[in-house]
């Protein structure tokens, strides 16, 4: 009602186990064809970062990503259709 953006991500989680960090990202909704590949690069890329800092070497596990609401707009439905994404 207030007319602001409401975010999207709502938060990461990360968890070292044996030299290992598997990343979790809580994301509230996400349009398939405009925002799914951008979050998960990005996501990626923050991993690397944040692996980079930590103070003891690790590699990089699985990432884990959970949408509350994967959509896109029906005019583009056809467009999933064709793989074009």
């Amino acid at each position: 009602d207030r007319k602001e953006r409401v975010p999207c991500s709502l938060g990461y989680h990360f968890l070292v186990r044996n030299g290992i960090m598997e990343l979790t990202y809580h994301i509230r909704s996400c349009d398939i064809r405009r925002h799914f590949k951008n979050d998960i690069y990005l996501t990626v890329r923050l991993a690397q970062w944040v692996a980079k800092r930590i103070k003891e070497e690790v590699n990089l596990g699985n990432l884990y990503m959970w949408i509350g609401s994967l959509h896109c707009w029906e005019a583009e439905k056809e467009m999933l259709k064709g793989g074009k994404v």
